[in-house]
């Protein structure tokens, strides 16, 4: 038997980093490389017309921000045309704002009661600049997913109400998905993989964890298995924790 972390570690990089060795995450932005072969392009506000472009220099995939809000067929055409690989979605989420308010009706014996604006925890796509769109983000990847994309990074600041949330995402999507912190790059981010079983996650740059910090986040993701051919090809990964500290100097590999 051999013990193993079944968690994938990459990291975001800058413009001025490039090219590095890896599958690595970048934000679209002025001052790309022309060249963006194995680099994963987190795009925001851009059209169409950037995607393609960014497509035509290499980028290993893009991945659709609030295009794929406003024009899903673009998000159909561009998975048509440079094929499902290539294409994903970034999905910039926070928690749905609960509001409260006097219901109109008073059914309880005259009394009317404080109800609230919704039942159910979830979490809320945002557009670039952090404004909130009313759309539900489970739904909402499931649909990309859906029109063929083979990526999801969900940006987001988990809370410990979130923790069911991201566990049902990965149970219905699996390594679809990559997480990733939004605001707060230096979250504790053992509770997502211990309770949010998340099991693919985006490092800032620069990550300040040191290396024990790394091995508690991923102690959660640790499996015993058969020391086998195919143990020997997952094991690819044992190791990862440690190598991804903010001295680590290179991406673990994303995919």
């Amino acid at each position: 038997m051999k013990q193993i972390s079944t968690l994938k570690l990459a990291r975001w990089v800058e413009a001025e980093e490039l090219p590095v060795g890896g599958v690595c995450f970048v934000e679209d932005r002025a001052g790309l490389p022309e060249s963006l072969a194995q680099l994963n392009v987190a795009m925001g506000a851009g059209g169409e017309a950037r995607a393609v472009e960014l497509l035509a220099r290499g980028a290993e995939r893009v991945l659709l921000g609030e295009l794929a809000l406003t024009d899903s067929a673009a998000v159909e055409r561009l998975v048509a045309q440079y094929g499902g690989e290539r294409v994903g979605v970034w999905v910039r989420s926070a928690p749905t704002a609960v509001s409260w308010s006097l219901a109109a009706e008073a059914p309880n014996a005259g009394f009317k009661c404080m109800m609230p604006s919704t039942g159910v925890a979830g979490w809320d796509v945002l557009l670039n600049d952090g404004t909130p769109t009313e759309t539900d983000a489970e739904w909402w990847i499931a649909r990309m997913l859906e029109r063929g994309v083979s990526l999801v990074l969900v940006s987001i600041d988990l809370q410990d109400a979130d923790m069911n949330i991201c566990a049902t995402l990965v149970l219905n999507h699996g390594d679809k998905l990559w997480f990733s912190p939004r605001l707060d790059p230096d979250a504790d981010l053992e509770p997502w993989v211990r309770w949010g079983q998340a099991r693919q996650l985006v490092l800032p740059t620069p990550n300040l964890r040191d290396e024990a910090e790394m091995v508690r986040i991923g102690a959660p993701a640790m499996v015993m298995v058969e020391e086998s051919a195919d143990a020997v090809a997952v094991a690819e990964i044992d190791g990862a924790i440690s190598g991804a500290d903010a001295h680590a100097g290179e991406c673990l590999r994303a995919a």
